[in-house]
């Protein structure tokens, strides 16, 4: 016992030193309305094992300190709304620099099974694994009140508005050299509360991409964070106004799938985190796991998506060739809503079945099983153009 409280205690110090450290990183200003702009020194992608133990110190201080000591913000109740929690908007901006290295990594991550890249282009979800530290940060980030150990990400939306352009990574690559990829990730602010669920509070953290003045990739990621049922405001389900975390038309039969089968490693999870840089221990080690109650480490959501997309290239059936066309082949804006429904424990023999989503004829399903239950659903469908402004 002794021992264990001597390592915390050492443990915290570290955190603290390396804490402030990478403070001095992120350098964070605020803007004329008060809200935190964080300037990276590197782009997001780049960051070495160094970066990555700050970023870890970083989330350790927060859970290690209480929010009455002044290092983090409360999670404060939304003014005049019964459901809601008040965010204070965190900002990150800034070049993103894309290199072949990067894509490699990436490569090493999504093509199983004999896959090998493709004259299509690259898997529109490289961009997206390059982004995700974006989030990772705002989230350590002491401005944020978030969490992150406390964090799930349950659904998220991708806006492929420019697809050609996401794909051809040659292009990608020559204008990250010119400074000509840049990005933005934002959390909370006005009209961007947290909402009060059941099991904590659900809130979005919205990345772009952008080629020049053009936004080419928009990012929606929703996350939620797990509270005390006597945290206010107290979850009222009549009030509670919301979005379902699982789409009221998907299928949830646990019949046998006819789909292709898509096998993921105990393994696999260390290549995405080498793309993605998250390495968060549920995902990479099975103490770590463990540790907070899963029998394994888990699959991260956005690789068995990007997994069943990288299959397509291989596509057999009328409804893989159909979402092919959509994913790796138009021109037209696009978009991929994912929400995962239960941890997928590896290793996983999993089943990945694409299908006509009936009622709407332009909507492709996407159903991801293991042991007969569904673990990830997503939907492709053209991009409403409204939804861009």
């Amino acid at each position: 016992m002794f021992l264990a409280i001597v390592a915390n205690l050492f443990a915290v110090l570290i955190g603290t030193i390396l804490a402030g450290i990478f403070l001095l990183w992120h350098k964070p200003h605020l803007d004329v309305d008060g809200n935190t702009i964080i300037t990276l020194k590197k782009s997001p992608n780049q960051i070495n094992q160094f970066d990555i133990a700050h970023l870890v110190a970083l989330i350790a201080l927060k859970h290690a300190l209480p929010a009455f000591t002044g290092y983090r913000p409360p999670l404060l109740p939304e003014p005049g709304s019964a459901q809601a929690f008040r965010l204070p908007c965190v900002r990150l901006e800034g070049p993103l620099s894309l290199t072949e290295g990067n894509l490699r990594v990436f490569n090493r991550a999504v093509l199983k099974d004999g896959l090998r890249p493709t004259e299509a282009g690259t898997n529109p979800f490289f961009l997206i694994a390059q982004t995700v530290p974006l989030a990772i940060n705002i989230l350590a980030h002491r401005d944020c009140p978030i969490k992150p150990f406390g964090a799930v990400n349950t659904r998220n939306t991708f806006r492929f508005i420019n697809p050609s352009a996401i794909r051809d990574w040659k292009t990608l690559v020559a204008a990250s050299k010119l400074g000509q990829i840049s990005y933005s990730a934002v959390f909370g602010g006005p009209g961007h509360p947290g909402r009060r669920r059941k099991r904590g509070v659900d809130f979005c953290i919205t990345i772009d991409v952008r080629h020049g003045k053009e936004t080419i990739l928009k990012q929606d990621l929703w996350f939620l964070q797990s509270l005390p049922r006597f945290y206010k405001p107290i979850y009222q389900e009549a009030a509670a106004d919301g979005v379902q975390l699982v789409a009221a038309d998907v299928q949830q039969d646990r019949s046998k799938a006819n789909g292709r089968a898509l096998r993921i490693s105990g393994r696999d999870p260390r290549r995405w985190a080498a793309t993605s840089k998250d390495y968060n221990p549920i995902h990479v080690s099975a103490m770590g796991a463990k540790l907070f109650g899963f029998k394994s480490v888990i699959a991260h959501g956005n690789h068995v998506v990007a997994l069943a997309v990288q299959q397509l290239v291989d596509a057999k059936t009328d409804e893989e060739k159909a979402a092919k066309a959509r994913v790796w082949e138009t021109d037209a804006a696009f978009e991929i809503e994912a929400k995962f429904l239960r941890p997928t424990t590896l290793p996983a023999s999993l089943t990945a079945d694409w299908s006509m989503q009936s009622g709407d004829q332009d909507a492709i399903a996407l159903n991801v099983r293991g042991r007969e239950k569904l673990n990830v659903t997503a939907v492709v469908r053209p991009t409403v153009t409204e939804k861009l402004s």
